[in-house]
């Protein structure tokens, strides 16, 4: 054999004995990180591993990055120790990328000129004299950097706004204050509302630090101080209050819930910021100049205030304040009371008022029935009878009419035939049956107003929410826009055109805030709860097990327009079928058929009764109780008998009526019933138009409201896109304000109309419900499959086949 060919065997041999997964590893490009912070922390150390999480995650399948552990170094809290740690990582080999992650070595490192390798610095508090900024960028080879901490003033307005303070101590780490003063950025604070400022270098306990604060000062301001624990924050809070000395902090989250009265930066802030980085660093891996990416970073600006705090500080926020603050720890706020969506529908049920009202009269009409009845069964009654009569009377009756007597009867009647008492009985069994189905169809009425107004709740807070995005979005860009006219960048009137937009938004945001309050007390009303009840509500979606759409058959039955043209008229069939509007209809048609009936049998059906009474004398006196004496000439004077001896009287009887003629009462009855009964089949015909137009109606309106869902969000992903390119073009310098407005406006717009479709579909959706007369999570597992017999039924009946078993 052939080498050659040996070899080729031998290859294809090792090609089939190899496993079928063995493929060379890629290998990705390596990139080492080193880090470099001002000085140890004593909290906060978590952030470092989620930042590196983040930056791992996002690079993932694309770049080897590592976090050497020996190339993570501090400066000890000294300038110069965090420049010599610049300078190692510089000149190290094995580190590719610094990333300054202090506010001291940000600033360090972003004022040289000259960098071998990346460089990021996220931690720049304002735009320094002498840092270089172009158009939104560096400009200055392998530097990037973020300001990102920019609030100081909007951080000091809120203090002032809650308490409007004169001295203002500042309070920083030693270092990061000597850095403020080197770089003269002292001059940002002198921007706030105080006639005087403490820039204050806060080291040592919490006790050490509040007794370097001026006894002058009325109000504290804290720049990140990392070498407090959680606990020593916690006490610096307490010993802040003690001095009746309210804060604000530049860090926010944690710091807030400690007990510092205020703040501006939230958790959503920071997480933005570690994924601004990451993003930043991948644009670096993948070969972009540091010099060329973006500078600017846009905070939020929204309120944090800690109620608690403020409540022993005796500072009680305006309600324009409040309407878009975060508040927390307020000692008098109202536990918000959870209620999801099939929870308000129970509680409406049981407790609704008007359901209640409804209750007790039909238990009362109920009664109609009783009374109709009674006319047919014996009437038994007893009697006492007494009286007196004038003497003389008496006297001339002659034993007829004593001056007195008393008497007790005993009489018994009844009815053995009475077309009209007959005839009543069934009416008002009828029409109290209808009264019932009445009664069915309100408690419907109650769950469809209950569940819009669980709705509506929903969508008031999400537009509240939109409104207080767009505020503390209107907020950053204000701040931005004074920025940009400290650089020349822009001139007042932008400032100016900020202010307006953000008076504008907060006035849509109060409007919001009342829409929220009026469908609250709404809520509150329909399911009997005092009407400044706070829920905590969930929204409900239609996957949710307990509607019917959630069933994967049901999507088989809109898949092609013939399906869809035959589940409309199975819908039709069955809400006909299960409306009780309908259903008290016909029991009142039934009820008016036998009216009609009746009014015609009188002319030949009598009245027959019997009844009997017995009479028992109990007493009688004085004159006229015996006859007068009778005398005869010739035979003298004698007494008659009294023929009253007898005290018992008793008498029975037998009745048969049959009116001949009434004067034409009896035909005007019967035209008038026979009018009452065409009228009610009218009105039956009517609401089997109207509630089929209200089926047919509403299932149109909820397949457009449905389809209209996706085209909301996609309009929504594409404006909030749209706004973030202009808002990093805006800081650049690349648009002018008007562009961002609209940017800004388009984005709010989209993301109301993207709330507001989810749902005006779920309203559209309940109101298709109550036209077929039933709503889905209010029937049982029986029910619902009882519901899906009937549809393939009725599908196979026109020969209509659904579409295929698949996933949707």
């Amino acid at each position: 054999m052939p080498a050659r060919t040996l070899v080729t065997l031998l290859t294809c041999l090792f090609m089939m004995l190899a496993p079928t997964g063995a493929v060379a590893a890629k290998k990705l490009p390596v990139w080492r990180i080193g880090i470099v912070v001002d000085g140890p922390w004593k909290r906060e150390q978590h952030r470092l591993e989620v930042m590196k999480n983040e930056i791992l995650a996002l690079t993932s399948g694309e770049f080897d990055v590592r976090f050497p552990e020996d190339k993570i170094l501090h400066g000890n809290w000294e300038l110069s120790g965090v420049n010599r740690a610049i300078n190692q990582l510089l000149r190290d080999p094995e580190v590719d990328l610094v990333l300054a992650l202090g506010v001291v070595a940000s600033a360090e490192v972003a004022r040289r000129k000259n960098l071998p390798k990346p460089v990021m610095a996220p931690m720049i508090v304002g735009l320094q004299p002498s840092l270089p900024y172009k158009d939104g960028v560096s400009g200055v080879r392998n530097l990037n950097y973020l300001y990102a901490f920019n609030k100081a003033p909007s951080d000091v307005l809120l203090l002032h706004e809650l308490y409007p303070f004169k001295r203002l101590a500042i309070l920083m780490e030693p270092l990061t204050r000597r850095v403020i003063k080197r770089y003269e950025l002292d001059k940002l604070f002198r921007q706030i509302p105080a006639s005087e400022q403490y820039l204050i270098g806060a080291e040592g306990t919490p006790e050490e630090i509040v007794a370097q604060i001026p006894a002058e000062a009325d109000a504290v301001m804290l720049a990140p101080l990392l070498r407090l624990s959680r606990e020593e924050v916690t006490r610096l809070a307490e010993l802040l209050i003690e001095r009746r000395l309210p804060s604000i902090s530049i860090f926010g989250g944690f710091e807030v819930e400690a007990g510092l009265l205020a703040a501006t930066t939230t958790e959503r802030d920071i997480q933005r910021l570690v994924r601004r980085i990451a993003l930043n660093l991948q644009r670096i891996m993948l070969g972009e100049d540091p010099a060329t990416i973006g500078v600017e970073f846009q905070e939020t600006v929204r309120p944090i205030i800690n109620m608690r705090t403020a409540h022993r500080l005796g500072i009680s926020p305006t309600y324009d304040l409040m309407s878009s603050a975060e508040m927390i720890g307020d000692p008098d706020a109202v536990k918000p009371e959870p209620m999801t969506f099939n929870e308000a529908v129970a509680l409406a049920i049981e407790h609704n008022l008007s359901l209640a009202v409804s209750q007790r009269s039909l238990a009362a009409d109920g009664e109609d029935v009783s009374v109709a009845r009674s006319n047919l069964l014996p009437q038994l009654a007893v009697s006492l009878d007494g009286r007196e009569i004038d003497e003389d009377r008496a006297e001339a009756s002659n034993g007829t009419a004593p001056h007195y007597q008393s008497s007790a009867s005993l009489e018994l009647n009844q009815l053995v035939y009475s077309e009209r008492a007959l005839a009543n009985v069934r009416i008002q069994k009828l029409l109290q049956a209808g009264r019932e189905l009445e009664h069915e169809a309100g408690v419907l009425d109650v769950v469809l107003d209950t569940t819009t107004a669980y709705l509506n709740l929903l969508r008031a807070l999400e537009l509240a929410r939109i409104r207080n995005d767009d505020l503390a979005f209107t907020k950053s860009n204000l701040e931005r826009a004074r920025t940009r006219v400290q650089l020349g960048a822009a001139n007042r009137a932008e400032v100016h055109r900020w202010e307006s937009q953000l008076a504008s938004a907060r006035s849509l945001l109060i409007e919001a805030n009342v829409g929220v309050s009026q469908s609250r007390v709404n809520l509150s009303r329909l399911v009997n709860k005092p009407l400044e009840t706070r829920f905590d509500t969930t929204s409900p979606s239609l996957q949710d097990p307990y509607f019917l759409v959630s069933d994967k058959r049901f999507l088989r039955y809109i898949s092609t327009p013939a399906s869809v043209r035959i589940l409309r008229e199975y819908m039709v069939l069955e809400g006909l079928r299960n409306a009780p509007e309908l259903e008290r209809l016909n029991l009142a048609i039934e009820a008016q058929e036998r009216a009609v009936e009746s009014a015609r049998n009188v002319y030949t059906h009598p009245v027959v009764g019997f009844g009997g009474k017995i009479t028992e004398i109990l007493s009688r006196g004085g004159a006229g109780t015996k006859p007068n004496p009778v005398t005869i000439p010739g035979f003298g004077t004698f007494q008659p008998e009294n023929p009253a001896n007898d005290n018992t009287d008793w008498q029975i009887g037998f009745n048969a009526e049959l009116p001949l003629y009434s004067g034409g009462a009896r035909s005007a009855e019967v035209r008038r019933a026979v009018q009452q009964l065409a009228s009610l089949k009218y009105q039956r015909d009517n609401a089997m138009q109207g509630i089929e137009t209200g089926i047919r109606v509403n299932l149109y309106g909820a397949g457009g409201a449905f389809a209209n869902i996706q085209y909301a969000r996609d309009r929504h992903e594409a404006a909030r896109s749209n706004l973030e390119m202009v808002t990093d073009a805006y800081g650049r310098g690349a648009v002018d304000i008007i562009d961002l407005l609209d940017a800004q406006n388009a984005a709010v717009t989209a993301e109301s109309a993207a709330a507001n479709a989810v749902y005006d579909f779920l309203i559209q959706f309940m109101n298709l419900e109550r036209a077929m007369g039933r709503f889905d999570f209010l029937m049982t597992e029986e029910e619902r499959q009882a519901w899906y017999r009937r549809m393939e039924t009725f599908f196979a009946e026109q020969g209509v086949r659904p579409a295929p078993k698949r996933e949707f």
